[in-house]
């Protein structure tokens, strides 16, 4: 597992990957998934993954628990040129956590 730090970035090739925070207390954690074309614009509310709409029109992109995405690079489709996550912490959460990226192998 890869571990990012707060504002970190890095590129994977393919695949099926889990995105996960821990180290902060339950319900204190809300990530997101934005899905972008090739000229850095998200196209419509369906590139838009979070609480409320858990998961992309093609699956390939799902919020899977409170603190959890999973995607399918495989699944995505080629209008999208770049996904960016995204996770909102709530105050109380501080700042001891972890981002953590498991890429290959990922179960659902």
């Amino acid at each position: 597992m890869s571990e990012l730090t707060r504002g970190a970035n890095t590129a994977i090739d393919g695949g099926r990957l889990a995105l996960s925070v821990s180290g902060v207390r339950p319900g204190s954690v809300d990530p997101m998934a934005f899905r972008f074309d090739d000229s850095h614009r998200v196209r419509a509310d369906d590139d838009f993954v979070f609480f409320n709409r858990p998961m992309s029109r093609e699956d390939a992109v799902r919020l899977d628990s409170p603190g959890r995405i999973t995607v399918d690079l495989n699944r995505i489709r080629p209008a999208i040129g770049k996904l960016t996550v995204a996770v909102a912490l709530d105050d109380a959460a501080g700042r001891a956590h972890r981002f953590g990226l498991k890429w290959p192998p990922c179960s659902r």
